[in-house]
């Protein structure tokens, strides 16, 4: 068990830049117990004295679990049990009264005897006393950055080593070369008057460590792996960061004038540091990129006192610093390399910068209107950086635009990296925009973890007029647009309003769309030419609504060419549009005819539903003819021929959703359809009698109709039947008064029914013997003879019969058979027959008088 890690209560690694390291033991474990074990006679222990450093243990290696340990002069010791593997074990340090003086490690004793106790320890164990004054201390001069690192061995299981550094008080930092992780020792840093609370964490992966009391430094090294015939080597430097510390100075780099350093990580140059002069700007960045293949160098950077300042912003393998430095100051760059990691097993490479980032030396871009030609150029080496300025708002765009040949990829396609976009915001923080961003900073900077030909637009959004303004209603989307760019002119854009969450699919026939988003930053639709790109924009922190814009920019525009951009809502309706028909004056519209009116509201679309409803009636379909750009306003057509006098409700469906709808009640008025004027009323010609036919005038009417209808009416009564124009007149009629209604149809009209004046029905003709009656049979005495009606037009329904003799009427002789007696002999018989017809007078008709036999 490793005594440093369980110290500290757990095990505890600590990986940063490819760096893994033990926490270190300064501070003291928690106290468990309090009293020297029943089953410790101290008498009994073996006795150990103070050793030195660089040597093995001063208790030789023995069983058992305690030692007793003699202190001769009082001060700080470091104390602990080790076995032969090089395993540390937990123990405590008792007094001669039996408290617990310490839990092992770093212990404040007074001189006397004491009882170190290793609980459950079932191997020999040698035990380490040292104190922080002790002899076998090495002398270092606290610039190792710029020197040969210290080359250490530990040969025995628990050799402490330790290196005093030149300086006294002042701040420190150490690297090591972590080529081989077991190979790593723990650090901690003490002075006679105590620890200094710093092991490998604040040594090597935090800011530093401080020496408050002007005394000497000492740092601690102690292997935790087991040690092989003829030892473990590591390497490491420590490095003084206040007072003289021995840096080269760091040159300050001008946009397209590098002037930083090369830092290559080998096993005799694993830590660099710079020395920023006083003379430096208010602000700077400093940039560190590491070559990418694996290895990596951690930079930091402090102050004249020690401190680290400024604040890092990582990107890759690149590390940017922006600092706010104060005038007069001079400060240290401090990096420190990591080579367990590259790949074809050699050493890497950072390259370090600065470069005045006030904006005093920032380029003008090449254009500013938006659309204008990029601003063109090279990183070359990756830690050059380039600044650029900004007037108002403008999208700030970069893009690679070849590759940079670099031999450090031997067999492998060069990288082709794309710039990263930086600026200060108004709080002063150096911030990342990526690669394409909205920008009201003065100025911003171009980084690369890579060598990179780049080109940037530095295109102004500031005047509405740059963009298509809003359209008169994005609830649905816009377009098509039909758009023309041009080698001079290769961007367009359109402003949109916006709500959370919209997303429009747009349809362009070039380059991927961006959406210039209202919280600032730029956003790369995506999505396909076929299939459409899915723009989302985004709105303000803390906004719920706002404007953003779509943006067409092809990288290249070789000539002028048109193109096609339409955008549909995604999301039902988008910038907050809702669907409403508007309160609205009452519509009147006539029944009988399709009605054309408009309706109000917001959010109206072609594809919407609408309908007329009543209670009690079949809805009407509605047929949207026509909706104005605004989509407030749209023209309807419902055919109203058979709706029923009244009002009706308007209930709308949206086109972007069924759960979208909206009603208006008694919104439309129906109106029942005008009666047709009329001029001259309908009549009926020619004689009214049985057996004759009338006929129908129309009469005149206003306007006039498509069509006329006839009935036939006696005494009020339709006639079953009679329609026509005409009418014969049949005997059932007769005496009653018949009239006709006239009933007249045209468009937009009521059907409207008029009556004739009523006449009365006469009798009909009399019918007329076209063949007169005639007697036959033997005209003799005691003989019978029956009458021949004749013939008769109209012909009779029944016939009545009268004999006379000599024309005197024979009393009651009306059959229509007469048996002739003898005293009639030679008189003269005829016989009158009356022909009968319902509804007509009585005809009558006299036969050819015969002589009686």
């Amino acid at each position: 068990m490793r005594r440093w890690l369980i110290s500290i209560g757990a095990a505890l690694a600590v990986a940063v830049s490819g760096i893994s390291l033990p926490a270190s033991a300064a501070l003291a474990a928690p106290v468990i117990q309090t009293g020297l074990p029943d089953s410790v006679d101290p008498a009994a222990c073996p006795e150990v004295t103070a050793g030195a450093f660089g040597a093995a243990p001063a208790g030789p290696l023995d069983g058992g679990d305690c030692r007793r340990i003699v202190v001769r002069s009082a001060g700080w010791h470091l104390i602990e049990a080790i076995d032969e593997q090089n395993d540390w074990h937990e123990r405590r340090v008792y007094d001669e009264a039996g408290a617990v003086a310490c839990a092992g490690g770093y212990c404040d004793l007074k001189a006397g005897v004491y009882t170190l106790v290793a609980e459950g320890i079932t191997v020999p164990f040698a035990t380490a006393v040292v104190p922080f004054t002790a002899g076998g201390c090495e002398a270092a001069d606290g610039q190792g950055f710029t020197a040969e690192p210290y080359r250490g061995t530990s040969a025995v299981a628990g050799q402490i080593d330790c290196l005093e550094i030149a300086g006294g008080a002042g701040s420190y930092q150490v690297a090591l070369w972590d080529a081989d992780s077991s190979n790593v020792p723990d650090l901690r840093l003490v002075q006679p008057s105590g620890p200094l609370g710093c092991g490998n964490k604040e040594l090597v992966l935090g800011a530093g460590c401080k020496a408050v009391k002007n005394e000497p430094v000492r740092l601690i090294a102690s292997m935790q792996e087991s040690i092989p015939a003829g030892g473990r080597s590591y390497l490491l430097a420590a490095q003084r960061l206040t007072g003289q510390t021995n840096c080269p100075e760091l040159p300050a780099s001008a946009v397209g004038k590098p002037a930083g350093k090369s830092f290559e990580v080998t096993e005799n140059h694993f830590a660099a540091c710079y020395t920023v002069p006083a003379g430096h700007a208010a602000r700077e960045i400093v940039s560190v990129n590491s070559d990418g293949r694996g290895g990596d160098a951690r930079a930091r950077i402090y102050d004249s006192a020690g401190a680290e300042t400024c604040d890092r912003v990582d990107s890759g393998t690149q590390d940017l610093f922006s600092c706010r430095v104060a005038p007069g100051e001079k400060y240290t760059v401090v990096l420190q390399g990591s080579n367990r990691y590259t790949e074809f097993n050699r050493s890497s490479i950072s390259n370090v910068s600065r470069i005045d980032a006030t904006g005093r030396n920032c380029a003008n871009p090449v254009a500013t209107n938006f659309g204008g030609p990029a601003t063109e150029g090279r990183l070359a080496p990756a830690s050059e950086i380039h600044c650029y300025l900004n007037t108002g708002l403008s999208w700030i765009n970069a893009r690679a635009t070849g590759r940079i040949w670099q031999p450090e990829y031997p067999g492998e396609n060069d990288p082709v990296p794309t710039p990263v976009i930086r600026y200060f915001d108004s709080a002063g923080e150096l911030q990342v925009c990526g690669s394409s961003c909205q920008l009201t900073a003065p100025y911003y900077f171009l980084t690369s973890s890579l060598p990179a030909m780049y080109g940037v637009d530095t295109w102004s959004i500031d005047d509405p007029a740059d963009c298509t303004s809003s359209p008169a209603s994005i609830a649905y989307g816009f377009g098509p647009v039909s758009v023309t760019l041009t080698p001079a002119d290769r961007g367009w854009c359109q402003i949109v309003p916006i709500q959370a969450g919209d997303r429009f699919l747009v349809k362009a026939s070039s380059d991927r769309p961006y959406t210039l988003n209202a919280d600032g930053t730029a956003t790369l639709c995506g999505g396909t030419e076929t299939s459409g790109y899915n723009c989302m924009p985004k709105v303000a922190a803390g906004q719920t609504r706002g404007t953003a814009r779509i943006v067409l920019a092809p990288t290249v525009v070789g000539s002028p060419r048109t193109y096609t951009v339409q955008a549909t809502c995604s999301t039902g309706l988008c910038g907050g549009n809702t669907y409403s028909l508007y309160p609205a004056q009452q519509i009147n519209v006539t029944a009988g005819r399709k009605a054309t009116f408009e309706l109000a509201g917001t959010s109206l679309h072609s594809g919407d539903k609408v309908r007329l409803t009543r209670s009690g009636h079949a809805s009407i379909p509605v047929r949207v003819l026509s909706v104005s750009a605004t989509r407030n306003h749209m023209k309807v057509e419902a055919d109203v021929t058979k709706a029923a006098p009244g009002k009706w409700n308007v209930v709308g469906t949206s086109y972007s959703s069924a759960s979208r709808t909206a009603q208006m009640n008694n919104l439309v008025n129906v109106l029942a359809m005008p009666k047709l004027g009329v001029k001259a009323k309908p009549s009926v010609t020619g004689k009214a009698a049985v057996g004759l036919t009338v006929r129908a005038t129309a009469g005149t009417w206003n306007p006039k109709p498509a069509s006329v209808r006839y009935q036939w009416t006696a005494n009020g009564v339709a006639i079953k039947g009679a329609t026509g124009s005409t009418y014969r007149i049949p005997a059932s009629l007769r005496g009653k008064r018949i009239a006709v209604i006239v009933t007249a149809r045209a468009t937009g009209h009521t059907d409207t029914a008029v009556s004739s004046a009523a006449v009365t029905v006469g009798y009909g003709v009399a019918p007329k013997a076209t063949k007169k009656p005639s007697i036959s049979g033997t005209v003799k005495t005691g003989k019978t003879v029956k009458v021949k009606v004749g013939a008769w037009s109209p012909s009779a329904s029944s016939y009545k019969y009268v004999w006379k003799l000599n024309g005197k009427v024979i009393k009651g002789a009306t059959g229509a058979k007469l048996t002739l007696k003898k005293s009639w002999k030679g008189k003269k018989l005829t016989v009158t027959v009356t022909a009968k017809r319902a509804g007509h007078f009585d005809g009558k008709a006299t036969s050819k008088a015969l002589k009686i036999k």
